[in-house]
């Protein structure tokens, strides 16, 4: 598949009173600015059902027809997307559509939250629409994006050198063990075309630690940091975390509030992967609540994150297909829309758990990557004498369903 051109077509959902909404398309290829007043088209019980359906399974057993997390996924998606997707706007929509076909393009569909908290933290990558039998967000022609509006523009977005990505992988000794060995392999294996002529360097975090994390960023530029293990949201605080680890191996609650001022400070930083289980969730009335919202709001360009507990195999393999379709060229939103097809086959009841959070005006947001045009930029950039050095991953084959990452 080739990389793609998106249009946008940019959706503000504004709250204007209790239950009440308004949908505006603030921008579309045809300059339309329809707007639609809607309410959610379920009651609160229903909701609270199907949310708790949509959580998926965990068992890991294969059924036959639709599961009850892929019917669910229609009843929630099809009447939220009647329900604003509706008159001028559906036409908006539609014209849009065929003006980026014309033109040999996607559209984009930009999602603008921050005006309507409590709605925020839905799953609106489930968004269906019954006339075509299709989800938006699992073709490549319309990416689903949450853009969320900030006073500082995004920083710039070249890289002008090898991609150089960090992978942080946390597992500590009380909470349960992660198969973060074969996602540790997923990476490198996905990588290796690119590793091979140097466009990219990949490097794993010697210790899952803040402090080590602080060190390294203080020595290495880095584009993307990739975060593996265990992630929650805390209804109590109302924020997101993800565990790193002590100094004793022991588990270390962050949040983005905590992890974020070592991502801000560092320049060279385009995108975060969290691979954790709820690190997409965010608080009913801070829309920069959840662990992803809040990096985004440290001024990360781009973050992917889980909206509900996803299992091992299942974000092993998102992993590789995503960073596979990365390094075939494919801009990050294309690239996403891409691993969630890799999900279907085998983990059709999670394909909508990764959510894409996009600060960039695209998604091409590794400009000017190449390998060093000499050696001395290699030698510049190698780790200091007192890294560790990295072991090679082993990846062995799971025999029964593999754990949630909760």
């Amino acid at each position: 598949m080739a990389p793609r051109r998106y249009l946008n077509f940019d959706l503000l959902l504004d709250q204007e009173g209790e239950g009440s909404y308004q949908a505006l398309v603030t921008g579309s290829p045809l300059g339309e600015t329809p707007s639609v007043r809607f309410r959610l088209p379920f009651d609160a019980t229903t909701l609270e059902n199907l949310l708790l359906k949509l959580d998926p399974g965990r068992s890991g057993t294969r059924r036959v027809g639709a599961s009850p997390q892929q019917q669910a996924a229609m009843d929630f998606g099809g009447p939220l997307f009647e329900a604003i997707f509706s008159n001028e706007l559906l036409l908006a929509w539609s014209r849009s559509q065929d003006e980026a076909r014309e033109q040999g393009d996607g559209l984009r569909l930009r999602l603008r939250l921050n005006d309507a908290p409590a709605i925020a933290g839905l799953p609106w990558e489930l968004l269906y629409d019954e006339r075509v039998n299709a989800f938006i967000a699992q073709s490549e022609r319309t990416p689903v994006v949450r853009f969320l509006d900030l006073p500082s523009p995004p920083r710039p977005i070249s890289v002008d050198g090898p991609l150089r990505v960090l992978v942080v992988i946390s597992s500590p000794t009380d909470l349960e063990e992660l198969d973060v060995e074969a996602e540790w392999g997923r990476i490198q294996e996905a990588l290796a075309p690119r590793l091979d002529d140097r466009v990219v360097q990949i490097d794993r975090l010697p210790e899952a630690t803040l402090t080590e994390l602080g060190r390294w960023l203080r020595r290495h530029p880095t584009h993307v940091i990739h975060f593996v293990g265990h992630g929650d949201f805390d209804e109590r605080l109302g924020e997101g975390v993800i565990y790193f680890q002590d100094s004793r191996g022991r588990s270390k609650a962050v949040t983005s509030s905590v992890l974020g001022p070592f991502l801000r400070d560092h320049d060279p930083l385009r995108m975060v992967v969290l691979n954790a289980c709820r690190s997409a969730r965010t608080d009913m009335r801070d829309p920069f609540g959840g662990m992803a919202q809040g990096l985004v709001q440290q001024d990360a360009t781009a973050v992917i994150a889980m909206q509900f507990p996803i299992s091992d195999r299942a974000a092993v393999a998102f992993t590789g297909a995503f960073y596979g379709a990365l390094v075939d060229g494919l801009p990050v939103d294309q690239a996403s829309s891409s691993a969630r097809k890799a999900l279907l086959a085998d983990f059709a009841d999670e394909w909508a758990t990764p959510v894409l959070f996009l600060r960039a005006p695209d998604g091409d947001i590794f400009r000017q990557v190449h390998a060093p045009e000499d050696d001395d930029a290699t030698q510049v950039d190698a780790p200091p004498v007192d890294a560790p050095t990295v072991v090679e991953p082993t990846q062995p084959e799971p025999t029964q369903p593999e754990p949630a990452r909760t």
